[in-house]
């Protein structure tokens, strides 16, 4: 018969202790939440301190890592890009504003300088998520009236 020593799930046990969050290791996993929770509570129960590694794993990681939920916007975001073959649009509704608010909130902590490397390669899987809609209209608008004047200025040249 086994001992209380040896695990179950001692890659949930290492996931854990490297300070990932139960829902982190129930989706790499593909495992149950209240499983996970219910395995750590009685490795906590025969082998105290887990808890303990676990707090102190979780202070010393970056507090902006991908977490699940960014994960999960990233992939919608992804979903709708491949459906609608564009970025999500702040003036639509629902869903869609959802998305295009996770957009601009990302594409501001980056144009900060405050997002991590590891966002960044995520991210660039979405298409154009860096450009600064507002700033590109005002480009665009700039390079229509220089066109506009040259093109008046060649109309009014002599020949």
């Amino acid at each position: 018969m086994t001992g209380w020593d040896v695990s179950r799930h001692p890659e949930w046990d290492m996931m854990y202790a490297a300070g990932q969050t139960v829902r982190e290791i129930a989706d790499r996993c593909h495992a149950n939440v209240a499983a996970i929770h219910l395995h750590l509570r009685v490795k906590e129960k025969h082998s105290p301190g887990l808890y303990a590694n676990h707090a102190a794993a979780l202070a010393d990681l970056d507090r902006d890592r991908p977490s699940t939920r960014w994960r999960q916007h990233l992939t919608e975001a992804l979903a709708f890009q491949e459906t609608h073959h564009r970025l999500p649009s702040s003036t639509a509704g629902g869903v869609e504003f959802s998305l295009a608010k996770w957009v601009g909130l990302q594409r501001n902590a980056y144009r900060k300088g405050s997002m991590l490397a590891t966002k960044i390669v995520l991210l660039d899987q979405l298409e154009g998520w860096k450009v600064d809609v507002p700033q590109q209209r005002r480009d665009e608008h700039w390079k229509g009236m220089l066109a506009s004047m040259f093109h008046e200025a060649v109309r009014k040249a002599p020949h």
